[in-house]
């Protein structure tokens, strides 16, 4: 049995008869590589875990309606970080294989940044081999938020009421890729793409506050918020399920890349830009070196996947972040643009 300094791992697959199954040892040829690469942690069936995740394999899998995304769930109760572990391990895993953690001690942020998540928080990663076009890459972490909101809300939505006009919990994407509700971060999504085997194999990171009400705000507490504005008489008790959720956010996301890998991502776009914060945001773009500062109006997305801006003259621009700064509304660079033609994405 592994040392109990290495994490120990549940593998459990989706089987269209029995439901959820957890897989015995030997699922690898070899070892999965977890943390450092002269480490190894062997594979242990539920019974053998002295630690089990507290993610509920069995009800994830009953909710998940999905081709391939999710049906091989890799799943710890601590992890240094579900983004290294399938890409260490990613020539051994099937397309759509998830990995999710308790908590991770290393997890992968921005920039290189590393975290330490909090419990309460659905952290996950999944694994994605795709035929599709680099210059469409971008478009990925989009549909990842769009996904992840629109299954939140329809998690929220018959928990708060029967009525339709009573309006959702307001998750909302803030661009590129970060959930929000009012001025509260709610969760994050990061992208790692490598083009091999002629195919970009992208590895989706996720950390998403689902019942953590640290460092901001958690689903589960706006929930109960918003339905105690409802007077809802349950409120204080209400809440989502991460398998739930998650389960919902996975079914989008394959359709959503599906069709972004066939048809592009303008047939998504409309729900993308209603579900974020930016139509018609003011932002101003503060000048280089001898240059006045521009106040934009952001319009949409460019062909490229960055913002699409208007000055008060109509002269239209690409803003892109500058790759130095957190907040991307900070230091956004413009590139003027030619006159609008019927391939960019206006909202």
């Amino acid at each position: 049995m592994a040392g109990t300094d290495r994490p120990q791992l549940l593998i459990s697959i989706k089987d269209s008869v029995s439901g959820s199954q957890e897989l015995v040892a030997g699922f690898a040829e070899e070892p999965l590589k977890v943390g450092d690469a002269d480490r190894a942690a062997a594979v242990y069936c539920l019974d053998d875990l002295r630690s089990k995740p507290t993610f509920d394999a069995a009800a994830f899998h009953d909710q998940l309606q999905t081709k391939e995304f999710g049906g091989v769930l890799i799943s710890a109760a601590a992890l240094p970080s579900t983004q290294s572990l399938l890409q260490d391990n990613s020539r051994q895993l099937p397309h759509g294989t998830l990995c999710i953690a308790d908590v991770q001690k290393s997890g992968r942020g921005r920039g290189g940044n590393t975290w330490t998540s909090p419990p309460g928080c659905l952290m996950f990663s999944l694994l994605t081999r795709l035929d599709i076009e680099g210059t469409r890459l971008p478009y990925i972490q989009y549909l990842i938020s769009l996904a992840l909101v629109e299954a939140i809300e329809a998690e929220a939505a018959p928990l708060l009421s029967d009525d339709a006009s009573a309006g959702g919990l307001g998750v909302r994407i803030k661009w590129p890729n970060d959930l929000y509700i009012g001025t509260e971060k709610l969760g994050g999504v990061l992208c790692n793409s490598v083009f091999r085997d002629r195919q970009f194999q992208v590895i989706v990171g996720v950390g998403l506050n689902v019942a953590n009400e640290e460092p901001s705000t958690c689903i589960n507490v706006r929930l109960r918020e918003r339905a105690a504005q409802l007077g809802h008489p349950d409120a204080s008790s209400l809440s989502v399920s991460p398998e739930a959720v998650l389960a919902g956010a996975l079914a989008r996301v394959e359709g959503y890349l599906d069709t972004l890998q066939r048809r592009g991502f303008r047939p998504m776009e409309a729900a993308y830009t209603a579900a974020w914060l930016h139509t018609d945001q003011q932002v101003t773009i503060k000048g280089s070196e001898g240059e006045e500062d521009a106040v934009v109006i952001i319009k949409g997305l460019t062909e490229e996947g960055y913002l699409l801006a208007v000055d008060s003259a109509g002269e239209r621009f690409s803003l892109s972040p500058n790759g130095n700064s957190l907040n991307f509304f900070h230091g956004l660079i413009k590139r003027k643009l030619p006159p609008p033609e019927e391939d960019l994405y206006v909202c």
